[in-house]
């Protein structure tokens, strides 16, 4: 595949394969841009978090798995609140001698589709949506009720 622009390494694996050192060691060449990690599978409320949640299912808890899902997604894709904080700030010069890391960093930068491609994963994730309520949305406002189930094919 011949892509404009400069080619493209992406590094991945599972946690404590040494993927963090690789990245520094590309990184310390003067002629090699990294950008930070995007611990899309392994951070709590990330893939694997989710799928956890197929061993001791629940409609409640796959609801609110979904929920967190879609919103760490969300997060991802607008760099997270404590990233455009840090960003502000950045502009602000309230560091004048402290570079902000990563601070400006955001997925949609380096995967323009990383939205539509998230929604249609919790789509693909979703086996229903209902309208109504558990015990535990009367505090809230939402109105409707997602669940997942399990894969019992893959099995």
């Amino acid at each position: 595949m011949n892509a404009p622009g400069p080619p493209v390494l992406m590094i991945g694996g599972s946690g404590r394969s040494g993927t963090t050192v690789l990245a520094r060691v590309f990184a310390s060449h003067p002629l090699i841009a990294t950008v930070p990690e995007i611990r899309l599978l392994t951070d709590p409320d990330g893939l694997l978090d989710f799928l956890s949640g197929y061993e001791a299912w629940s409609p409640y808890v796959m609801d609110f798995r979904l929920r967190r899902l879609e919103r760490f997604f969300h997060d991802l894709r607008r760099g997270g609140c404590v990233h455009r904080i840090l960003r502000g700030m950045n502009r602000r010069q309230c560091w004048r001698r402290t570079e902000v890391p990563h601070a400006s960093f955001e997925v949609v930068r380096h995967c323009p589709d990383f939205h539509t491609l998230g929604a249609e994963l919790i789509e693909a994730l979703t086996a229903m949506k209902f309208e109504g309520e558990h015990a535990a949305m009367r505090f809230f406002s939402r109105k409707s009720v997602r669940i997942a189930l399990p894969d019992r094919s893959a099995a």
